[in-house]
């Protein structure tokens, strides 16, 4: 069997590039692969999920300039999945949910994750309205508006 040597000139993330060089494990494992992109309410800023070796974290790049800027981290797991997310009504924090509770962050880094609420039972689906105000879910097999 013939082993077959990888040169890449690779772009992790949102840097600089990299001289060509052999692929290692680590290399495929720090690939960071964004998701599920969501405008602000004004359109200035773009939230993502950012999935690195399974871990995700939420980001927000600023939108309004030419040449976008460096996505900020706005969460810091170092395990776990973020399904999904939306945007609060006022464009200043991300609502998520995470172990089956919904979580709300402000976008500036450094923030930390706050429940919105914890509940024995996980909810699934969490959804809001279109004025921001409310949120429907489902909750052991019953939709539920909060």
């Amino acid at each position: 069997m013939r082993a077959a040597t990888l040169l890449v000139a690779a772009f992790f993330g949102f840097g600089a590039w990299q001289a060509p060089r052999l692929l290692t494990l680590d290399d495929l494992v720090n690939i960071r692969h964004p998701s599920a992109p969501k405008w602000s309410p004004d359109g200035s800023r773009v939230a993502f999920i950012w999935d690195r070796a399974s871990v995700q974290n939420l980001y927000v790049i600023d939108a309004s300039r030419d040449q976008p800027g460096v996505p900020a981290a706005v969460t810091t797991y170092t395990t776990g999945q973020i399904a999904d997310f939306f945007w609060s009504a006022d464009g200043q924090s991300l609502m998520f949910p995470r172990n089956g509770d919904l979580y709300q962050v402000a976008t500036g880094s450094g923030n930390v994750p706050k429940a919105v609420w914890q509940t024995e039972a996980g909810e699934s689906g969490i959804t809001p309205s279109p004025d921001g105000r409310q949120v429907a879910f489902s909750r052991g097999g019953d939709l539920w508006v909060r």
